[in-house]
């Protein structure tokens, strides 16, 4: 019975990573490059997506080995390696899914689900700065931001410009 649930596991994670790769490579992402003229471009750091696939590969040849190589299959070892895969992989699709395109007026906000917003700057009401992540509050929905994607500097800037020329709403900001 283990080693049924073994193979459904191993499938379905194999399957999946697939099936993120295959979509990253028909280039998905088009629609959005287009759209990059005149506008900075914020992503995760390149460090993000090389620690989930090393992990990622690491994690998966561990899963493979108590998969064919032991004669006895441990359920905890393969949830808990499983887990692992899932989780670095997850590093890797939020490298490639997660964005911000900045523009003069606005800027466009992708998840790590590939859900899009589109923001004003002067839709911000509250910033939250920390050492590693950037919280903003616009029209009621909290985005979370790595404080070190490449760009991040630019987009600090654009907010900085947006609350002084914009005195009319009152904002929040916390220095956290």
């Amino acid at each position: 019975m283990s080693r049924i649930i073994a193979y459904s596991v191993l499938i379905f994670i194999v399957g999946s990573i697939i099936l993120v790769l295959k979509n990253e490579s028909e280039g998905i992402n088009s629609k959005w490059d287009e759209d990059q003229n005149d506008s900075i471009l914020i992503k995760l750091p390149l460090l993000n997506m090389v620690i989930g696939v090393i992990n990622t590969i690491f994690f998966l040849v561990a899963l493979l080995y108590f998969v064919f190589v032991q004669k006895e299959t441990d359920v905890v070892s393969i949830a808990f390696n499983s887990l692992f895969v899932i989780g670095s992989f997850s590093l890797v699709v939020a490298y490639f899914n997660w964005k911000i395109l900045l523009k003069n007026d606005y800027f466009i906000y992708r998840t790590f689900f590939k859900n899009t917003y589109i923001f004003s700057y002067v839709d911000i009401v509250k910033i939250k700065l920390g050492p590693n992540i950037v919280m903003i509050k616009a029209k009621g929905k909290w985005l979370f931001m790595d404080s070190h994607g490449k760009g991040m500097e630019h987009f600090v800037n654009k907010i900085n410009q947006a609350f002084e020329t914009e005195n009319d709403k009152e904002r929040n900001t916390d220095g956290t």
